[in-house]
């Protein structure tokens, strides 16, 4: 894991819909929400502009956080953030926190050296279909993102899930049963006019 962004919150007492929208239109705040590891879920507050800054960062989503909450900091990963539908604005963050559990992650996928690869020299257009998969692992093992190597990619292949290198300790969760036939990540197309192999 990359070194963990920080990100400052203070506890909220009021509580339900009417308060949250007063917080967000007063304050120019982001209500928000802690819970797990058998503690008691604690109500929270974030300064919108620092909460936008810090999701500006794509390893926000995907990796343990530290919430400083009055000076006390403890490890945490976000479960949800909800956004207004039209505006630029947070409207709720949800944080889970990080212990001695296995944790459940939505990770980035990153395709390699697909553009040194022989379908690539053939003019081939690289698609990649999926962008995210969830991996479920202890805090210490959850990696910042996920690679697959295409270089050896020819026209019409495809690299799925199973093609990923997964790191000690880190568990790839699918939905179905058959990762390799329903789960695509990355094709190579081949051109008009040119049959892939």
């Amino acid at each position: 894991m990359t070194n963990s962004i920080e990100i400052h919150a203070e506890t909220r007492s009021d509580f339900g819909k009417g308060a949250s929208r007063r917080l967000r239109r007063l304050g120019d705040k982001v209500p928000g929400i802690i819970y797990g590891e058998g503690k008691e879920p604690r109500a929270l507050a974030f300064e919108h502009n620092k909460i936008m800054q810090a999701t500006e960062n794509k390893a926000f989503y995907s990796t343990v956080l530290t919430l400083n909450l009055s000076g006390k900091k403890e490890p945490v990963i976000v479960k949800a953030l909800q956004r207004h539908p039209s505006e630029r604005r947070i409207l709720h963050i949800d944080l889970q926190r990080v212990g001695e559990n296995k944790i459940i992650v939505h990770i980035p996928i990153r395709i390699i050296n697909a553009e040194k690869s022989p379908g690539a020299n053939l003019a081939g257009t690289a698609k990649q279909m999926m962008r995210v998969v969830k991996v479920k692992c202890l805090a210490k093992h959850l990696p910042d993102i996920l690679e697959a190597d295409a270089k050896d990619i020819q026209l019409g292949q495809t690299l799925h899930l199973s093609d990923l290198k997964l790191p000690g300790g880190v568990e790839l969760i699918a939905d179905i049963h058959d990762r390799n036939q329903n789960l695509a990540m990355f094709r190579m197309v081949a051109p008009k006019g040119v049959k892939a192999k």
